[in-house]
């Protein structure tokens, strides 16, 4: 792994591969294998026919499901959206409707139909390492801002790899490791995945400490304010009709439109990257004749979108808005999904987000299911949210100073301090601007036990606390939990 050696297939006959060598190199260590294509006068290289998920990994997910609730599946080398859709299927058949799945950008033809992708999957993993052979080491950061950007714009969350390598042999990142952390934080990346550093480093540990201390000074730095116009700007909503657009992403690649938006938030068409278009500044404006290979990158929207914004939409950015104005210093949000919680953290507010996963009932016409703690594990994976799971067949006051009594054993607020609370009411959405002690002067004895005591996970723990970017360590390709949650 500390050396790379670069080959050109020269001829190609039964299963014999004749290649010439482009460089020298000592291999040690581990040895992988790549597949990669830079060529100047194409855009749509070879991808691979085998199936998105093995007969391997099947057995693997029916195992694993027997035996533990799957929070997230990690979809590797995701191609198209139909990986994504052939993997929701999979999860359906086997009984795992509540798992929610990770596409991993990683290749040329994941970047071409990423706007497909995005729209299917339930969050994103830009592999950077993959990536950083089917993508010029130049442009890297552009592509890896854009679909931060673009799912910020959707509310979906976004992760990174490959942050602090160096840590994997050294207690210390090197400074522009450092400063990759940070700027990944101001972009708007929900959380680190780490991988080799803590899977066979020498110093996991100190790896964990080292980018949470790194990730919580960018987040002290996090222009909110500007955040959240830039979003209102966007007036995009995922769920909306025209949000995104379905027609044909495979499209000729000299086809680009030159009429694109000379900003980067907007969600790429297609993140297509040349290597002859004249490009200005970093904006991706370029002629619509450039064509080619890896070189630059457009967002160029396939098609106007809706500015309109559904209730719910509306109604959670109003939320983070009346937090600012009133300078509430907590955010509660009572969700059954985990929607709503998205939904306002995509706003990125500067307070912390208390998300009160409610339980529902569900039945499979065998037996009763009480759902929710998968749910409130998923939210661990939301920037800002700190996931509660609420006590089942509880009412909208009850849950209310419930979530208030952990709030205060958590120090998020004070009795004098003002909170924003939505929460649904019959079939109606519900905005309110409360003050603690108002709400706890109500019944102070049961306000007192609940933020005096902390529930076991059986009957509500706190879930995740209140920061923000989150550090998880990387699984292989499934990513399961049981009772424990890991931040």
């Amino acid at each position: 792994e500390a050396s790379s050696c670069f080959a050109v297939v020269q001829d190609v006959a039964g299963t014999e591969i004749t290649c010439e060598l482009e460089s020298d190199a000592v291999l040690t260590g581990l040895l992988t294998l790549f597949h990669m294509e830079r060529s100047s006068d194409v855009v749509i290289n070879k991808q691979n026919q085998l199936p998105i998920l093995p007969p391997s990994d099947l057995e693997a997910l029916a195992s694993i499901g027997e035996e533990f609730e799957i929070d997230w599946l990690c979809l590797s080398f995701t191609r198209c959206a139909a990986d994504v859709i052939e993997a929701r299927q999979t999860l359906d058949r086997l009984g795992m409707k509540g798992t929610k799945i990770l596409a991993k950008i990683e290749t040329r033809q994941s970047l071409l139909e990423f706007r497909h992708i995005l729209r299917h999957a339930d969050g994103v993993i830009i592999s950077r390492g993959n990536m950083g052979l089917d993508v010029l080491p130049e442009k890297m950061c552009l592509v890896q801002k854009t679909i931060i950007s673009a799912c910020n714009i959707v509310g979906k969350p976004a992760f990174i790899t490959r942050v602090v390598d160096t840590m994997a042999n050294t207690p210390r990142p090197t400074r522009a490791e450092a400063t990759d952390v940070a700027n990944a934080v101001l972009d708007g990346v929900d959380g680190i995945l780490l991988g080799a550093e803590t899977l066979r480093g020498l110093y996991p540990v100190q790896t964990m400490r080292t980018v949470v201390g790194i990730a919580l000074q960018g987040e002290k730095n996090f222009d909110n304010q500007a955040h959240f116009e830039f979003l209102m700007e966007e007036a995009l909503d995922e769920t909306s009709e025209d949000a995104v657009y379905t027609g044909d992403m495979m499209a000729s690649h000299n086809q680009v439109q030159s009429s694109m938006p000379s900003n980067l938030g907007n969600i790429p068409g297609r993140i297509l990257i040349t290597d002859s278009a004249s490009t200005n500044s970093l904006t991706g404006m370029t002629d619509r004749s450039s064509h080619g290979s890896f070189g630059y990158m457009t967002t160029a929207m396939a098609k106007p979108y809706n500015n309109t914004l559904s209730k719910l939409e509306a109604i959670c950015s109003s939320a983070v808005r009346a937090a600012a104005k009133c300078d509430a210093k907590l955010i509660i949000v009572f969700t059954n999904a985990g929607k709503t919680a998205q939904l306002v953290a995509k706003y990125r507010p500067p307070m912390p987000i208390l998300t009160m996963v409610i339980p529902t009932l569900s039945t499979d016409r065998l037996k009763w299911r009480l759902l929710g703690r998968g749910v409130a594990r998923q939210c661990q994976a939301v920037r800002g949210v700190c996931p509660v799971l609420a006590a089942p067949f509880s009412n909208g006051e009850d849950v209310l100073r419930e979530a208030l009594g952990h709030a205060l054993s958590m120090d998020l607020v004070a009795m004098v301090d003002k909170v924003v609370c939505i929460q649904k009411l019959q079939d109606d959405l519900s905005l309110k601007i409360l003050t603690v002690q108002d709400v706890i002067s109500e019944n102070p004895a049961d306000a007192h036990v609940m933020g005096m005591e902390r529930m076991s996970a059986d009957e509500g723990e706190v879930l995740g606390g209140p920061s923000s970017a989150r550090t998880l360590v990387q699984s292989p390709s499934i990513v399961h939990k049981n009772t424990e949650a890991t931040k």
